[in-house]
């Protein structure tokens, strides 16, 4: 492909919902050059937008027990049990990084709503705009809208970026300046190799990476 129609990046984040906005922050903060893509734009044009921007988790520490069993009730107890566990820990300190934006955050039984500032807004857009006005700030993340990923590019056997179109009906393709760090079932990110210690640790992979008390957990290869 010309290069022309490469772009190189630290670390790679495919889709622009909430999950891929955190993810692209939480490695911007740890010192990753990012490109963000989505097929829409950023946060707007995702099932985040959609929802009625409503968490479910504990509301109360004395409560965490009770969730965690319903949840698990209500999966059959096929649930992964240690990610249950985790989002009833860290589900209080995400939701208090969500409304250090702003967001005003309604507290029921076992759930937390966004609260639009208009009742002719959907609250899921009032929770993705406020998170994507965070990114558009931060210097270390690039967006790319309108971006339709078709492939993978790899090299050596391993998995190195993305290739796909452009709404112009160009196509693109982005590649890590490193290798494969962590991938994700909605987004994926690259990256090279001096910034792993500091993004993984030791891990072969990526883990667990947080910002804003979100916790990020790797499928690994």
């Amino acid at each position: 492909m010309p290069v022309d129609n490469r772009a190189h990046a630290d670390v790679i984040v495919v889709g622009a919902g909430l999950a891929g906005m955190m993810a692209a922050l939480a490695a911007e903060q740890a010192g990753a050059d990012v490109i963000l893509a989505d097929r829409g734009a950023i946060g707007i044009g995702t099932n985040s937008a959609l929802s009625n921007g409503t968490f479910s988790g504990p509301v109360s520490a004395d409560r965490m027990e009770e969730w965690i069993d319903l949840v698990l009730q209500i999966g059959k107890r096929l649930n992964c049990v240690s990610y249950v566990r985790r989002v009833a820990h860290d589900a209080p300190t995400a939701v208090a990084f969500l409304e250090s934006l702003g967001l005003v955050i309604v507290r029921t039984s076992g759930q937390w709503t966004v609260r639009s500032a208009s009742p002719a807004t959907i609250p899921g857009v009032s929770l993705v705009r406020r998170v994507a006005d965070l990114v558009a700030g931060r210097d270390g993340i690039r967006t790319m809208r309108g971006f339709y990923v078709e492939a993978m590019v790899g090299a050596s056997g391993r998995i190195v970026g993305v290739r796909g179109v452009r709404l112009d009906g160009g196509e693109l393709e982005i590649v890590a300046q490193g290798q494969p760090a962590w991938k994700a079932p909605h987004f994926v990110w690259y990256v090279r190799e001096e910034l792993r210690e500091r993004l993984c640790g030791e891990a072969e992979t990526c883990d667990t990476l947080e910002q804003g008390g979100l916790r990020f957990r790797g499928l690994g290869e």
